[in-house]
Order: structure tokens, then C-alpha cells, then sequence
């Protein structure tokens, strides 16, 4: 019976050395691990909110807020933050800076006078600004080269937001002269020809047709006598028997 007793003290003096040395390693590792990793957070989701409402959700969650930058947003209103360092979600230690940038809102521009360039300058500049391109009208204007801007909607000095949209008019030039048609029936097609060339008019094509009238004569004709007939328009001859080249 001394035995046994003697055993059973054993016994439980080892298993209270046992636990006590695994309650003290178990302390050590805690200790170390606070030491290396120390208490980490879920860092909170800023977009959108004010600097004063970010830095307040930061210091509840032990965290602090750095203003790392700023930037035009047109998507946020001026002061709130637009991106941040770590995002999200992501989990560090305590007492860490949290890196944001802030938006200054849209940006604000005056637009330039862009009448009296030419479209293609006018349109490398919109570009350049950050703005769009809106409607494009032409009009014929006698004191304007071609493609040269005369108006523009916003008008020059307006504030206008970057991204937002410039309508432009632009000239087409002088009015091309217009003639009328004239009868170029019964005459030979080298003389209705030099007639055309005199008053700038050309003949797209000519085709020969059977008539009793001498070979290379004209007897037709289109557009018709007494029509309208700019230099662009071609104009149609059709002449008796073979024409004459």
C-alpha cells in the first residue's frame, strides 16, 4: 500500500510539472508571437468618406491616417478620399498608417478661344484639355478659308468641367459659283466641250447614240438646259454617230 500511495504521488507530481511546463511554453509563445506579429486589424473601408470621418473610423480600429496625395476626381466631391494604402480588408498591426489620397473635386477649366484655327488644331487642343468633342456644322463663309473654326459653344472665358463637351462651327469656304445649264444641242462636242471649259464645267462622260444629225453632233444632254451646275457636276453629253476625240 506504501507503494502504491508512493506511485500515485509520483504521478500527480508529474502531471502538474507536465501542465505547468505547457501553461508556461504555451505564455512563451504567446509573449513571442505579441512581440513579432503584435494585435492586427481588418483595415476599414474608406472610399467616399471625408478625411475627419476616415481618421476618426481608423483611430477606433487603432489605426492612424496619412494624407498621402490629391487629385482631380469628377466621380467624388472635393475632400473625400478616392483610394487608400492598405485597402480594404487587409489586416495589419495596430498603431500602422493607412496612406490615403484625396479628391479635389472636379477640376474647373476656361475654355480657350478656339475661333480662327483651323478644325485640326481646334480639335488637338480639346483633346489636350480633357474635353469632347460635340456638334460639328459647316457653313459656307465668302471671308473664311476652309476649316477654319468661326464659332464655338461654350463661348471662349466660360467655366467648363473637364470631360464636359465643345460644339464648333466651322466655315465650308466661299460658295462655289453656279451656273445655268445651257443648250449644247446641235452643236459639234468639240465646241460644247470648250464651252463647258470656259465657264469652269467639265464633262464626265460621253456616249454615242444612232440620229440622222451628222456624226458628233450633241443631241442631248444632262443635267438639261436652264439647270443649276456647279464645277464639281459632271456633266453628260450624248452625240450623234462616232464622237469626235
Amino acid at each position: 500500500m506504501k507503494l502504491r500511495g508512493a506511485i500515485l504521488l509520483g504521478l500527480k507530481i508529474a502531471f502538474v510539472a507536465a501542465t505547468s511546463g505547457l501553461v508556461l511554453l504555451l505564455s512563451f509563445y504567446l509573449s513571442v508571437r505579441s512581440l513579432i506579429f503584435g494585435n492586427e486589424v481588418k483595415v476599414p473601408d474608406l472610399s467616399r468618406a471625408p478625411v475627419a470621418e476616415a481618421r476618426g473610423r481608423l483611430e477606433a480600429a487603432g489605426l492612424t491616417l496619412e494624407v498621402a496625395g490629391e487629385r482631380f476626381d469628377p466621380g467624388a466631391p472635393e475632400g473625400a478620399i478616392i483610394s487608400q494604402t492598405p485597402p480594404a480588408g487587409a489586416a495589419i498591426k495596430t498603431n500602422r498608417k493607412v496612406k490615403v489620397v484625396v479628391s479635389r473635386g472636379t477640376e474647373v477649366l476656361d475654355i480657350p478661344d478656339l475661333t480662327g484655327t483651323s478644325e485640326r488644331r481646334a480639335l488637338l487642343e480639346i483633346d489636350r484639355l480633357g474635353l469632347q468633342l460635340g456638334e460639328v456644322a459647316r457653313v459656307t463663309a465668302a471671308a473664311r478659308s476652309p476649316d477654319q473654326v468661326i464659332a464655338q459653344d461654350p463661348r471662349p472665358g466660360t467655366e467648363i468641367f473637364r470631360g464636359d463637351k465643345i460644339s464648333l462651327l466651322v466655315s465650308r469656304g466661299s460658295r462655289e459659283p453656279v451656273w445655268v445649264m445651257p443648250d449644247l444641242g446641235g452643236q459639234p462636242l468639240a465646241g460644247a466641250r470648250r464651252l463647258l471649259a470656259d465657264h469652269g464645267l467639265r464633262v464626265g462622260h460621253t456616249r454615242v447614240q444612232p440620229s440622222p444629225s451628222p456624226a458628233g453632233i450633241v443631241v442631248g444632254q444632262f443635267p438639261q438646259p436652264g439647270y443649276p451646275v456647279s464645277r464639281r457636276d459632271p456633266i453628260t453629253l450624248v452625240v450623234s454617230g462616232e464622237p469626235v476625240v
